[in-house]
C-alpha cells in the first residue's frame, strides 16, 4: 500500500468533511435569521438541515478516524493529518447542532433590535469563520501558501465574534431589559455564548493546521 495513495484518501474525506462543515455554518446562519425574525417554522427546518449535515459529517469523520488508526498501526502515517486536528474540526458541526437546538428551546419573541442585529452578526461571523475552516483544508490540499493567511483570518474573525457577542451581552445585562423575564433571557444568551464558542474552536484548528503546515514546509 504506497504512503502517497493513503495521503491523499485521507486528504480527500477530510475535504468532504470540510465541506459539511461550512454547510453547517451557512444552515445555522439562517437558522438564527429565521428564528430572530420570529419565522419559526423555517427556523425549524433549517435547524433539520442541521442535523442532517451533522450525521453526513460523522461519517467522515469516522472514516477518517478508522483509516488513520490503521494505517498509524501499520507504521505509515507521516506528518500528514492529525486525528484530533479532524476530532476538533467535527465539533464545530455539533456545536451548530447545539446552538440551533438552544434556540429552538428559547420562549423569548421580540426581541429588542439592537439584540436581533447582534444576533444576526454574529451568525454571520460564525459562517464566514467556517467558510474560513474549509477554505484552510482545501489551501493545505492544492495551495499551501495561503494556509497561514487563511489560519490568520479565522483568528481574526474570531476577534470580531467576541466583539460582537460582548456588545451584546451588554445590552442583555443592561437595565434596559429588567423587565423581561430571566428565564427567557438566560436561553437565549446560552445559545448565543454556544454560537459564539464556534469561533474558539474553529481557532484551534487553524492554530492546529498552522503547525501541520510548519511542520511539513517550514516557516516562509
Amino acid at each position: 500500500m504506497e504512503t502517497r495513495g493513503i495521503t491523499n484518501r485521507i486528504m480527500q474525506v477530510a475535504l468532504d468533511h470540510a465541506r459539511k462543515v461550512k454547510e453547517a455554518g451557512q444552515a445555522l446562519a439562517q437558522c438564527v435569521e429565521s428564528w430572530v425574525k420570529g419565522d419559526l417554522d423555517d427556523a425549524k427546518l433549517k435547524y433539520q438541515q442541521i442535523v442532517d449535515i451533522e450525521a453526513e459529517a460523522d461519517k467522515f469523520k469516522n472514516a477518517l478516524t478508522t483509516e488513520l488508526a490503521e494505517i498509524k498501526a501499520l507504521g505509515l502515517l507521516e506528518k500528514e493529518m492529525d486525528p484530533s486536528l479532524i476530532l476538533r474540526s467535527d465539533n464545530l458541526t455539533d456545536w451548530a447542532e447545539g446552538t440551533g437546538q438552544r434556540l429552538m428551546n428559547c420562549s423569548w419573541r421580540k426581541l429588542p433590535k439592537i439584540v436581533a442585529d447582534k444576533a444576526i452578526e454574529l451568525a454571520d461571523i460564525t459562517m464566514q469563520t467556517l467558510a474560513l475552516h474549509r477554505d484552510a483544508f482545501f489551501a493545505l490540499n492544492d495551495n499551501p501558501d495561503k494556509v497561514l493567511k487563511i489560519c490568520n483570518d479565522i483568528s481574526q474573525a474570531e476577534r470580531k465574534s467576541d466583539i460582537s457577542f460582548r456588545e451584546m451581552q451588554k445590552v442583555l445585562y443592561s437595565d434596559e431589559l429588567k423587565d423581561v423575564d430571566l428565564r427567557k433571557i438566560l436561553p437565549f444568551l446560552d445559545a448565543m455564548e454556544h454560537l459564539e464558542d464556534m469561533g474558539d474552536i474553529a481557532e484551534q484548528v487553524a492554530d492546529s493546521l498552522k503547525l501541520l503546515y510548519i511542520a511539513k514546509y517550514g516557516m516562509k
